[in-house]
């Protein structure tokens, strides 16, 4: 388990910061150069000159699919890898694995977040801004919180309450 031993936290609130600082990181670092292409085009910014009609169509088909796929593909990660996270032998061991479940499904959805905005700078067509949202809403419906963590983990009651009374983890 590659993160057991990487991921240094030393309490359960030190995990879940670190987890949501990932969580954060995933939505703002696309969501700035959204932010600025979408003021580009509300001031009567152009489309990029070197894409043909043609090849903005096809694109307003592929890209949406393609970030949708990187999502499903983040969702079936986190579904067919969360199992393993139970033989884990103590709460750190299954905590390091569930970031790294969580972190890759976290890169699977900001990947189709970048898509989106690619797609959006590339053809400046509103299909981009639907899938932007939509793989938002998607992303902050699994947002990290204690309750979902403990839920996820199948924690066992002393598991959960040095995750919520914010004990050292040993």
């Amino acid at each position: 388990m590659f993160f057991e031993n990487k991921i240094a936290f030393k309490t359960g609130e030190d995990f879940y910061h670190k987890l949501q600082l990932v969580f954060n990181a995933i939505i703002a670092l696309p969501l700035i150069p959204f932010a600025l292409i979408y003021l580009d085009i509300q001031e009567g910014g152009e489309a990029v000159a070197f894409i043909s009609a043609k090849l903005a169509f096809v694109l307003q088909w592929v890209l949406p699919a393609l970030a949708g796929g990187m999502a499903y593909l983040g969702h079936q990660h986190h579904k067919h890898q969360l199992p393993t996270v139970f033989e884990a032998a103590n709460l750190r061991a299954k905590l390091g694995h569930y970031y790294k479940i969580q972190l890759i499904k976290y890169l699977y959805f900001g990947a189709g977040l970048l898509i989106s905005v690619a797609g959006y700078y590339l053809t400046r067509h509103n299909v981009f801004v639907v899938a932007f949202v939509f793989l938002l809403v998607l992303l902050s419906i699994g947002r990290p919180t204690l309750k979902k963590i403990i839920a996820d983990l199948r924690l066992n009651k002393e598991e959960a309450e040095v995750l919520q009374e914010k004990e050292e983890i040993e």
